[in-house]
């Protein structure tokens, strides 16, 4: 892994390199696994990986912010965010 962050490609990387299959066929496990997860969240508002965490949806009202760099006041929409909320063995295995 390069600065920290874990990529997509580290990950197709990782399985091709522990599990033995090709590059192409953890690519297609990496895809599948993320497209279940969007399709979770805009299904349900919510999709749970056991023992990881879970992806939530919430409704932020609109308000008002400052650009910080001019202090103009400005309206910000409401909208659609996602939220996290990791698991309990998640959380114990990193001491949150």
């Amino acid at each position: 892994m390069s600065n920290n962050t874990l990529t997509r490609n580290d990950i197709i990387k990782s399985i091709c390199n522990n599990i033995g299959i090709s590059k192409l066929d953890s690519s297609d496990i990496v895809d599948h696994i993320i497209n279940m997860t969007i399709d979770g969240i805009a299904r349900d508002g919510e999709a749970k990986i056991s023992g990881f965490g879970t992806f939530y949806t919430r409704q932020k009202s609109a308000r008002v912010g400052r650009n910080p760099k001019t202090g103009v006041s400005a309206i910000i929409t409401a909208r659609n965010v996602v939220g996290f909320k990791p698991s309990n063995l998640l959380k114990n295995s990193i001491d949150i």
